[in-house]
């Protein structure tokens, strides 16, 4: 009989838990997210170390980048030298 008397007592608590978060939410209650006196002095240092940290990344990968674009460049116009000169050789030959 003892373990039915908790088992009704968890039950009335779990149901009285229930019924208010349910109000709450029905209700639109919030809590203070906040104290009013609570104010930041501006980012901390974690946030500047974050924004760093990307800021790092962003410049060690715009290296390659660059690295990357020109050899296109080059490989472009390289190209288009080599055909031009190699046309007119085989021009040459032919006539």
């Amino acid at each position: 009989m003892a373990l039915h008397n908790v088992t009704h007592e968890r039950g009335k608590i779990m149901k009285n838990f229930t019924g208010q978060v349910l109000s709450a939410l029905a209700t639109g209650t919030t809590t203070a997210y906040a104290a009013a006196g609570a104010e930041s002095s501006g980012p901390g240092f974690f946030t500047i170390a974050f924004l760093a940290f990307l800021a790092a990344i962003i410049a060690i990968q715009f290296i390659p980048g660059l690295i990357l674009f020109f050899g296109l460049l080059r490989g472009i116009f390289s190209a288009s030298t080599k055909k031009k000169v190699v046309a007119e050789g085989n021009r040459d030959h032919i006539e």
